[in-house]
């Protein structure tokens, strides 16, 4: 056993199951496309609805479109970040 509870057995199992599939650099998976949607997009785009929410209000139409528009750009940012990063997660170096 480790110290944490586990054993050495158990958490090598664990971290032997963890595949992250980066994409090439210059080119999108599946993956990043998912995930860029659903980090940057909702994650800013449910921030402002959060905070009209903890302000008592509802969010209005056009804190909705402010929103959704924000969550577009920081989706896009993501995405170009990925296109512009190898599968070693380095920025703007080739394969």
């Amino acid at each position: 056993m480790v110290g944490n509870g586990y054993s050495c057995y158990s958490n090598h199992f664990i971290h032997s199951k963890i595949h992250i599939m980066m994409s090439s650099f210059l080119q999108l998976n599946k993956r990043d496309l998912i995930n860029g949607f659903i980090v940057a997009f909702l994650a800013t785009a449910l921030a402002g609805v959060i905070a009209s929410l903890e302000a008592g209000n509802l969010p209005s139409m056009a804190e909705l479109q402010t929103g959704a528009i924000l969550g577009i750009k920081a989706a896009a940012a993501y995405l170009l970040k990925n296109l512009f990063t190898n599968s070693n997660d380095q920025l703007l170096k080739g394969e």
